[in-house]
Protein backbone atom coordinates (compact mmCIF):
# COMPACT_ATOMS: atom_id res chain seq x y z
CA UNK A 1 0.00 0.00 0.00
CA UNK A 2 2.93 2.40 1.04
CA UNK A 3 4.28 1.51 -2.52
CA UNK A 4 1.37 2.43 -4.47
CA UNK A 5 0.95 5.60 -2.52
CA UNK A 6 4.59 6.59 -3.09
CA UNK A 7 4.69 5.71 -6.50
CA UNK A 8 1.57 7.92 -7.57
CA UNK A 9 2.89 10.44 -5.69
CA UNK A 10 6.24 10.64 -7.37
CA UNK A 11 5.11 9.73 -10.78
CA UNK A 12 5.17 12.98 -12.43
CA UNK A 13 8.82 13.31 -11.80
CA UNK A 14 9.68 10.41 -13.56
CA UNK A 15 7.25 11.28 -17.06
CA UNK A 16 4.27 9.34 -15.60
CA UNK A 17 1.21 11.25 -16.96
CA UNK A 18 -1.50 10.74 -14.47
CA UNK A 19 -4.08 12.13 -16.81
CA UNK A 20 -3.85 8.82 -18.37
CA UNK A 21 -5.65 5.89 -16.66
CA UNK A 22 -3.80 4.58 -13.42
CA UNK A 23 -3.89 0.95 -14.17
CA UNK A 24 -2.98 -1.64 -12.12
CA UNK A 25 -2.33 -5.37 -13.21
CA UNK A 26 -1.06 -8.55 -10.80
CA UNK A 27 -1.07 -11.79 -11.63
CA UNK A 28 -2.07 -15.39 -9.96
CA UNK A 29 -1.64 -14.32 -6.71
CA UNK A 30 -0.51 -10.48 -7.40
CA UNK A 31 -4.00 -10.48 -9.15
CA UNK A 32 -5.49 -11.02 -5.84
CA UNK A 33 -3.66 -8.68 -4.14
CA UNK A 34 -3.95 -5.66 -7.02
CA UNK A 35 -7.83 -6.73 -7.03
CA UNK A 36 -8.64 -5.90 -3.54
CA UNK A 37 -5.70 -3.32 -3.17
CA UNK A 38 -7.08 -1.26 -5.90
CA UNK A 39 -10.80 -1.26 -4.99
CA UNK A 40 -10.01 -0.43 -1.17
CA UNK A 41 -8.46 2.01 0.88
CA UNK A 42 -5.87 0.04 3.55
CA UNK A 43 -6.26 1.62 6.50
CA UNK A 44 -4.49 -0.82 8.71
CA UNK A 45 -1.41 -3.46 7.08
CA UNK A 46 1.62 -5.49 9.21
CA UNK A 47 3.50 -2.88 11.64
CA UNK A 48 0.67 -0.39 11.75
CA UNK A 49 -1.35 2.03 10.01
CA UNK A 50 -0.74 3.06 6.43
CA UNK A 51 -1.76 6.12 7.60
CA UNK A 52 1.39 7.73 7.80
CA UNK A 53 1.80 6.99 3.89
CA UNK A 54 0.91 9.95 1.51
CA UNK A 55 -2.09 10.19 2.47
CA UNK A 56 -4.83 11.12 -0.08
CA UNK A 57 -3.54 9.23 -3.01
CA UNK A 58 -6.58 8.41 -5.58
CA UNK A 59 -6.70 4.75 -6.41
CA UNK A 60 -6.44 2.84 -9.19
CA UNK A 61 -8.84 4.22 -12.37
CA UNK A 62 -8.44 0.16 -14.07
CA UNK A 63 -7.54 -3.04 -12.65
CA UNK A 64 -6.77 -5.62 -14.22
CA UNK A 65 -6.22 -9.19 -12.35
CA UNK A 66 -4.76 -12.00 -14.53
CA UNK A 67 -5.46 -15.49 -13.95
CA UNK A 68 -6.36 -15.12 -10.82
CA UNK A 69 -7.63 -17.66 -7.36
CA UNK A 70 -10.30 -15.98 -5.60
CA UNK A 71 -12.14 -18.60 -3.58
CA UNK A 72 -9.60 -21.88 -3.89
CA UNK A 73 -6.11 -23.13 -5.10
CA UNK A 74 -5.00 -26.92 -5.99
CA UNK A 75 -8.71 -27.99 -4.30
CA UNK A 76 -8.18 -26.12 -0.96
CA UNK A 77 -10.78 -23.63 -0.39
CA UNK A 78 -9.99 -20.42 0.97
CA UNK A 79 -11.74 -20.48 5.00
CA UNK A 80 -12.69 -16.56 3.92
CA UNK A 81 -13.24 -15.59 0.61
CA UNK A 82 -11.77 -11.92 0.85
CA UNK A 83 -14.22 -10.72 -1.97
CA UNK A 84 -16.47 -10.97 1.32
CA UNK A 85 -14.97 -7.87 2.51
CA UNK A 86 -16.24 -5.87 -0.21
CA UNK A 87 -19.33 -6.09 1.60
CA UNK A 88 -17.55 -4.70 5.28
CA UNK A 89 -18.86 -1.22 5.32
CA UNK A 90 -15.65 -0.06 7.17
CA UNK A 91 -14.05 -0.52 3.94
CA UNK A 92 -13.54 2.67 1.72
CA UNK A 93 -14.26 1.41 -1.42
CA UNK A 94 -12.91 2.67 -4.80
CA UNK A 95 -16.62 2.11 -7.06
CA UNK A 96 -15.01 4.43 -10.10
CA UNK A 97 -12.67 1.73 -11.14
CA UNK A 98 -13.38 -0.22 -14.02
CA UNK A 99 -12.36 -4.23 -13.68
CA UNK A 100 -11.34 -6.60 -15.82
CA UNK A 101 -10.81 -10.31 -15.42
CA UNK A 102 -8.83 -12.37 -17.14
CA UNK A 103 -8.43 -15.91 -17.04
CA UNK A 104 -7.46 -18.39 -19.40
CA UNK A 105 -10.37 -21.57 -20.78
CA UNK A 106 -7.58 -24.01 -20.07
CA UNK A 107 -6.67 -22.72 -16.64
CA UNK A 108 -6.15 -25.88 -14.34
CA UNK A 109 -4.77 -23.67 -11.36
CA UNK A 110 -7.06 -21.01 -11.29
CA UNK A 111 -10.01 -22.30 -12.94
CA UNK A 112 -12.34 -19.54 -15.38
CA UNK A 113 -15.62 -20.32 -13.00
CA UNK A 114 -13.21 -18.32 -10.06
CA UNK A 115 -13.27 -15.14 -11.69
CA UNK A 116 -16.77 -15.43 -13.25
CA UNK A 117 -17.73 -15.70 -9.77
CA UNK A 118 -15.28 -13.22 -8.54
CA UNK A 119 -17.28 -10.81 -11.28
CA UNK A 120 -20.66 -11.67 -10.35
CA UNK A 121 -19.69 -10.58 -6.65
CA UNK A 122 -18.37 -7.40 -7.49
CA UNK A 123 -21.12 -6.85 -9.86
CA UNK A 124 -23.53 -7.06 -7.01
CA UNK A 125 -21.31 -4.97 -4.58
CA UNK A 126 -21.61 -1.73 -7.64
CA UNK A 127 -18.58 -2.53 -9.34
CA UNK A 128 -18.12 -1.93 -13.03
CA UNK A 129 -16.41 -5.74 -13.29
CA UNK A 130 -16.65 -7.95 -16.08
CA UNK A 131 -14.38 -10.79 -17.26
CA UNK A 132 -12.45 -11.95 -20.55
CA UNK A 133 -11.86 -15.92 -20.92
CA UNK A 134 -9.04 -16.06 -23.30
CA UNK A 135 -8.97 -19.00 -25.90
CA UNK A 136 -6.60 -21.44 -25.78
CA UNK A 137 -5.28 -19.94 -22.00
CA UNK A 138 -3.57 -21.61 -19.26
CA UNK A 139 -2.07 -20.03 -15.98
CA UNK A 140 1.03 -19.55 -17.51
CA UNK A 141 0.71 -18.53 -21.06
CA UNK A 142 -1.42 -15.63 -20.52
CA UNK A 143 1.65 -13.83 -19.19
CA UNK A 144 3.98 -15.45 -21.67
CA UNK A 145 4.95 -18.32 -19.64
CA UNK A 146 4.98 -22.12 -20.46
CA UNK A 147 6.16 -25.31 -19.36
CA UNK A 148 8.43 -27.16 -21.48
CA UNK A 149 10.16 -30.66 -19.95
CA UNK A 150 8.42 -29.60 -16.25
CA UNK A 151 10.70 -26.53 -16.61
CA UNK A 152 8.94 -23.04 -16.80
CA UNK A 153 10.44 -20.70 -19.68
CA UNK A 154 9.26 -17.82 -20.81
CA UNK A 155 7.43 -17.49 -24.01
CA UNK A 156 7.68 -13.57 -25.91
CA UNK A 157 5.99 -14.60 -28.92
CA UNK A 158 3.10 -16.35 -27.61
CA UNK A 159 -0.09 -15.75 -29.23
CA UNK A 160 -2.45 -15.72 -25.68
CA UNK A 161 -0.19 -13.75 -24.13
CA UNK A 162 -0.28 -11.19 -26.70
CA UNK A 163 -4.13 -11.48 -26.88
CA UNK A 164 -3.83 -10.46 -23.00
CA UNK A 165 -1.47 -7.02 -23.97
CA UNK A 166 -4.20 -6.11 -26.18
CA UNK A 167 -7.04 -6.78 -24.30
CA UNK A 168 -4.57 -4.29 -21.54
CA UNK A 169 -5.01 -1.75 -23.74
CA UNK A 170 -8.39 -1.67 -25.36
CA UNK A 171 -9.76 -1.50 -21.37
CA UNK A 172 -6.88 1.43 -20.70
CA UNK A 173 -8.84 2.82 -24.08
CA UNK A 174 -12.05 2.17 -22.86
CA UNK A 175 -11.49 4.13 -19.66
CA UNK A 176 -9.76 7.10 -21.13
CA UNK A 177 -12.92 7.86 -23.51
Amino acid sequence: ECGYRYTRTIAHEYGGDLDRPVTVVGDSYGASMALFGGLSEATYGPGGSYGVCFTGVPRADLIVPIAGCYYEHEGDAFPEPFLEALADSTVVKNLGADLVLVVGEDDSTCQPWQSEDAAEALQAAGYDARVVVVPGGDHGNVVFWRVVDSEWMTAPNDLVGKKVIQVILDAIDAVQQ
